[in-house]
C-alpha cells in the first residue's frame, strides 16, 4: 500500500507528505526528486525540475516524469508527493493509482497563486496571461484527479499546520474499513472468498471478467483437485470428495461478463470432533490471531481462517 499525496503547485504536498510519512514511521518520496536523479544519470549533470523544464521544454520533462512515476508506482509502503502536474496525465495516474490511498489537496486559486510569487512559477506558466493559465491548469487538474481520490483536503492557512493530522485520520479508517473486507481481492478483477471449514460450503465470487472467455467447472476441478486430501503420506489421510459447482456467470461454456460465483458443498463435515478441544486455542490454525482481530473464533477445525483462498 502506498499513500500518495496530490494537487496543485504551492499547496504543501511535500510539507504534509512529509509529516504523514514521519507520524507513520514509513519512507517518503517526491516524484521531482526522482525526476532529478534520473536526469542525472542519463545526461551526468545535476539541475533541478524547475532547470530541466526551461533548458529543454515542457514535453521533455514530462516524458522525464512518466519514467519517474513507473519507478516510484514500484515502491510500497511509503508516502509519494506527486509534481503539480503529474496527474493531469491517464497514464500516471494509473500507475499511481494501483494498491493507493490517493489524497487530493485542494485550495483557493487566489491563495496558491500567491505562493508561487515566492516560491517560482514555473517556465511552462510564464506570461502576461500566466494566472489564467494557472487556473485553467488547476480546474482541469481537479476534473481529473476528483473521482479517484480517496480523500479530497482544502488546506487553509488555518489549518495548515495540523492537516497532516487531520489526514492521518482519515487514512486510519480508511484502512480499517479495508482490515474488516479481508475476503476481498483485487482492484480491476476482484475476488471474494467465503465460507467455514466446518460450514455448508465454501466459494468464491469473480467480478471484472470480460465475456466470452471459454471456462467449466472441471477447468477448475483440475485446481481444487491438486489439494484434494490423502494424496500424500505426508498429508492428512481424509478422503474429501469435493466438486465445485459454478452457479452464475456462465452460459454455453463461456463467461457472460457478471459476476461468476463457484460453489463447493461441504458434504463430509464432522464438527463434533472438536468439541473437546472447543476452549483450546490451536497454534497452526491462527484461532488466537483470529480471536484477537474480530473478537470471535470458531473452532469447528479452525473455521473461516482454514477456509484457504487457494
Amino acid at each position: 500500500m502506498k499513500i500518495i499525496v496530490t494537487g496543485p503547485k504551492g499547496v504543501g504536498k511535500s510539507t504534509i507528505g512529509k509529516k504523514i510519512a514521519e507520524t507513520l514511521h514509513i519512507p517518503f518520496f517526491e516524484t521531482d526528486e526522482i525526476i532529478e536523479s534520473l536526469f542525472d544519470e542519463k545526461h551526468g549533470t545535476k539541475k533541478n525540475c524547475r532547470q530541466i523544464a526551461k533548458e529543454f521544454g515542457e514535453s521533455f520533462f514530462r516524458e522525464l516524469e512518466k519514467e519517474a512515476i513507473k519507478q516510484a508506482a514500484l515502491r510500497d509502503w511509503c508516502v509519494i508527493a506527486t509534481g503539480g502536474g503529474a496527474m493531469l496525465f491517464s497514464e500516471n495516474r494509473i500507475q499511481l493509482r494501483k494498491e493507493s490511498i490517493v489524497i487530493l489537496l485542494k485550495a483557493e486559486v487566489d491563495f496558491l497563486w500567491q505562493r508561487m510569487q515566492i516560491t517560482g512559477i514555473p517556465p511552462f506558466l510564464q506570461g502576461a496571461d500566466a494566472f489564467d493559465k494557472y487556473c485553467q491548469r488547476v480546474e482541469k487538474l481537479y476534473e481529473a484527479t476528483e473521482h479517484m481520490s480517496d480523500i479530497i483536503y482544502t488546506i487553509s492557512k488555518e489549518k495548515e499546520d495540523s492537516a497532516h493530522e487531520d489526514l492521518i485520520q482519515q487514512i486510519s479508517f480508511i484502512v480499517s474499513q479495508w482490515m474488516y473486507a479481508p475476503n476481498t481481492f483485487g482492484q480491476i478483477l476482484k475476488v471474494t472468498t467465503f465460507g467455514e471449514s466446518h460450514g455448508k460450503a465454501l466459494g468464491a465470487v469473480i467480478d471484472g471478467l470480460k465475456p466470452g472467455i471459454p471456462l467449466s467447472a472441471e477447468d477448475i476441478q483440475k485446481q481444487l483437485d491438486r489439494r484434494r486430501p490423502g494424496q500424500s503420506s505426508v498429508s492428512t489421510q481424509r478422503k474429501e470428495a469435493d466438486s465445485v459447482e459454478i452457479v452464475s456467470g456462465l452460459f454455453e461454456g463461456k463467461t457472460t461478463g457478471t459476476s461468476l460465483c463457484m460453489i463447493v458443498y461441504n458434504k463430509d463435515q464432522d464438527s463434533k470432533a472438536y468439541e473437546s478441544i472447543k476452549d483450546v486455542f490451536r497454534p497452526g490454525h491462527a484461532d488466537f490471531t483470529f480471536w484477537q482481530k474480530y473478537g470471535i473464533r470458531d473452532y469447528r477445525g479452525g473455521g473461516r481462517s482454514s477456509g484457504r483462498e487457494t
